[in-house]
C-alpha cells in the first residue's frame, strides 16, 4: 500500500469532516437566529396589543370627581329633650357609619393600616409596582391560589367610591389609572381619612368610629395599641374575622 496515498486520503477525510462541522454550526446558528427573531417579533406584537388595550382602557376610565366623595349614608342619631340618645337610623341599606376626621385617628391605628394593607403607602403614587410583581410571583408559584395583594390603600378608596369589584384586566388597569389620578389631587392624609371612613368591618359597620363603638364600646380616639392592631386586621376578611 502506498503511504502517500493513505496520507492524502486521510487529509481529504479531515477536510470533509471540518467542512461538515462548519455547515452544521452554520445551520444551528441560522436556526437559533430565526427562533430569536421570531421570539422578539412575537414579544413586540404582544407588547403592542397589550399596550393598545391598556391605552384604550385608560381612555375610557372616568377620574374620581369631587362630588363622588360626598358620603351621604351616615348614621342619624335621635336624642330626647335631655340630650340622651334614644335611636339610631342607618337607612334602607343598614349602613352604620360615623365620620371621623384625620386628626382624630390614633397614630397607632394609621400605622397598623399601613403595615397590614399598604406598607409603601407614604412613598408610592397610588400604584405599588413592587406589590403587584410580588402578587404575580405568588400566583405563578401557586396557580390555584386566589390572586390577591398589590392593591394599595388608594386603590381601595377608589374601589369603595366606584363600587367596581369585578375581576378583569380592564377594571384593574382603570383602577390603577384612577388611583394615580386621585393621588395627584389629594394628599396622603386626605386619602387615609377617606379610607378609614369607607372600609367595611362586618356586621353593617362602616368606618373606624362605628366599628370601634360596636366592637370595643369606646370611641376610636380611645383605642389602645392592641385594639388598633385588631381592628386593622379585620378589614382583610370582615366575615371571617368577626369580632362578635
Amino acid at each position: 500500500m502506498n503511504p502517500k496515498a493513505n496520507t492524502a486520503s486521510s487529509g481529504a477525510a479531515k477536510k470533509n469532516i471540518k467542512k461538515t462541522l462548519r455547515l452544521v454550526k452554520k445551520f444551528i446558528f441560522t436556526v437559533v437566529k430565526i427562533v430569536l427573531l421570531f421570539f422578539v417579533a412575537l414579544c413586540c406584537a404582544a407588547a403592542g396589543i397589550l399596550g393598545g388595550a391598556m391605552y384604550a382602557y385608560i381612555k375610557t376610565a372616568s377620574p374620581i370627581r369631587d362630588e363622588d366623595l360626598l358620603v351621604t349614608n351616615l348614621t342619624t342619631f335621635i336624642y330626647d329633650s335631655k340630650n340622651n340618645e334614644i335611636m339610631q337610623l342607618t337607612g334602607k341599606d343598614n349602613v352604620d357609619r360615623e365620620w371621623v376626621s384625620y386628626d382624630e385617628i390614633p397614630k397607632y391605628l394609621e400605622q397598623a393600616f399601613i403595615a397590614v394593607e399598604d406598607e409603601r403607602f407614604l412613598s408610592h403614587n397610588g400604584v405599588d409596582i413592587q406589590g403587584i410583581l410580588r402578587a404575580v410571583h405568588r400566583k405563578i408559584l401557586n396557580p390555584s391560589s386566589k390572586m390577591e395583594g398589590g392593591s394599595t390603600i388608594t386603590q381601595q378608596v377608589v374601589r369603595n367610591i366606584t363600587g367596581q369589584t369585578r375581576i378583569s384586566l380592564q377594571r384593574k388597569v382603570q383602577e390603577w389609572y384612577q388611583a394615580w389620578d386621585f393621588e395627584k389631587r389629594y394628599n396622603k392624609w386626605q386619602i387615609m381619612e377617606f379610607y378609614v371612613n369607607l372600609i367595611y368591618f362586618g356586621n353593617s359597620y362602616y368606618g373606624v368610629r362605628s366599628a370601634s363603638k360596636a366592637y370595643f364600646g369606646k370611641d376610636v380616639t380611645e383605642l389602645s395599641l392592641a385594639e388598633c392592631a385588631l381592628l386593622a386586621g379585620v378589614t382583610n376578611s370582615p366575615s371571617k374575622y368577626n369580632l362578635f
